[in-house]
């Protein structure tokens, strides 16, 4: 919040606490930002990179590609950002700087500025600095093939058809989306039909702020991950909409002027008002309890410390753990670090290793498989140790008919079985 609102009085926009408010009134949003991941830090990056942007800050732009290589898996987004840019000033000096023209005439000028020596400088120094990240790194040349997956097969194909990814990989309902942005979507509706009305008045900000809008849009109507960068732009395309219509204008008098023009007019306004004061504050209210809801819930800290613990008094340092879901695997190696579970981060990587044991894995561990467990799971993963949660029954029923586990240890997040 602090970021936007110093953004915003550093780009002269006016109210800026009541822009700040529609993000801070978004629960999909806060909750996305709240999580214990580099999201975050990945926006700080993002916006300061499009303030660069603003201000052809070249070398600067080359130093924080650089940067975002090293800190966040969505680095790609700054590159995005700057070919937005581009068109957006391409668009705009084309369309709205000059004189009309004929078609062809068209044509010439949008190449001529979509080329011109500012745009290549813009995109060469995004990757520059972005081409240095990758090959100044320790994991070079490896990581390329980490980004392959994580960036392209995860990020954009996306696997969730065939692999059992996360819930934040799956689309959005459009109906859900509103109830969990509402303010930031109204304030958007409203920019949209004001940036129509004052085409005249955009500049390539404008521009730039409402093609962001729209492909984060789509991309958060494909998968609800994209939620924490879809309504700062959404909020930052309106803050800049209202800045084109408030510039050089006395918004007071504006109103009263406008007022005066016709009885219908003054009925329109007044019904508008009484309107967003009746609703403004519903919606707030609404979206501050949808809020303090998701934050009632989530994982506990202490989860899986109990079984953590058993697993670093009684194995060996480099023992084999299997366990149920590959997202439990940030809470047993924060507690675990001396031993090696079966997957860990998004499971498109396990199934892109080897989809064959992928597959016997989530067949596993969802209990569709019963028999010859044990023979199964010393051939394919060399587990010494099997983690099942305390909700995965069934799986709980096979290991135990099977014969070849034997229950070392249980509480209320689950149950360790030994494999003999």
């Amino acid at each position: 919040m602090i970021v936007s609102y110093a953004f915003f009085k550093k780009e002269k926009v006016k109210y800026a606490g009541i822009f700040c408010l529609a993000l801070l009134f978004s629960p999909a949003f806060m909750f996305r930002i709240s999580l214990g991941k580099a999201t975050a830090f990945s926006l700080l990056l993002l916006f300061l990179g499009i303030y660069f942007l603003f201000q052809k800050k070249y070398w600067r732009l080359v130093a924080l590609a650089f940067i975002y290589v090293w800190s966040y898996g969505g680095f790609g987004l700054l590159l995005v950002m700057a070919l937005l840019y581009v068109l957006a000033e391409t668009l705009y000096k084309t369309f709205l700087a000059h004189e009309p023209l004929k078609f062809r005439a068209y044509l010439a000028r949008f190449l001529r500025q979509a080329f011109s020596l500012d745009k290549i400088k813009t995109v060469l120094a995004v990757v520059g600095g972005s081409v240095a990240g990758f090959v100044l790194n320790p994991y070079f040349p490896k990581n390329l093939k980490f980004y392959w997956q994580q960036l392209v097969q995860i990020g954009l194909i996306n696997y969730r058809g065939v692999v059992n990814v996360g819930g934040e990989w799956y689309p959005y309902k459009v109906n859900e989306l509103f109830m969990d942005c509402s303010l930031a979507i109204i304030f958007t509706l409203v920019s949209l039909i004001l940036f129509v009305l004052i085409i005249k008045k955009q500049k390539p900000k404008n521009i730039f702020f409402l093609l962001a809008a729209v492909l984060f849009t789509i991309l958060t109507l494909k998968s609800k991950r994209y939620v924490e960068y879809f309504v700062p732009f959404l909020v930052y395309f309106s803050a800049f909409t209202f800045k084109a219509l408030s510039d050089g204008l006395d918004l007071k008098s504006f109103i009263i002027k406008v007022k005066n023009e016709s009885k219908l007019t003054n009925y329109l306004l007044t019904i508008i008002f009484i309107y967003s004061v009746i609703m403004v504050p519903a919606i707030m209210i609404k979206d501050a309890y949808l809020t303090r809801q998701s934050f009632k819930g989530g994982i506990s800290f202490q989860r899986f410390k109990g079984i953590s613990q058993y697993l670093v008094n009684n194995t060996k340092s480099g023992t084999i753990i299997m366990h149920t879901d590959w997202d439990n695997f940030p809470e047993l190696f924060y507690y675990n670090t001396k031993d090696y579970y079966i997957v860990g981060l998004d499971p498109t990587f396990m199934y892109n290793y080897d989809a064959k044991k992928y597959n016997l894995f989530a067949d596993i561990t969802m209990a569709k498989i019963s028999k010859n467990l044990y023979k199964l799971i010393k051939d394919n993963f060399q587990a010494e140790y099997f983690i099942v949660n305390s909700d995965r029954i069934q799986l709980a029923k096979n290991l135990q008919n099977d014969g070849h586990f034997i229950k070392v240890y249980s509480d209320s997040d689950g149950s360790v079985y030994k494999l003999k």
